[in-house]
């Protein structure tokens, strides 16, 4: 799944600044890390269109 950064937030596993409007990749035992040591309002799920498939086929 893809996050989308709405809030700067300290990633201290990848021991980096998340910044606004950044777009990362996680993995389901990832996100709930994140889950437990970020306040929900600082990221956003990332949801797949329909239109950027057909862009990726």
């Amino acid at each position: 799944m893809k996050l989308k950064v709405l809030k700067p937030f300290g990633d201290h596993k990848e021991n980096i600044i998340r910044q606004v409007g950044e777009v990362f990749e996680v993995s389901k035992t990832r996100f709930d890390e994140l889950s437990a040591s970020v306040p929900a309002d600082f990221y956003e799920e990332v949801k797949a269109t329909k239109a950027k498939k057909s862009e990726e086929e």
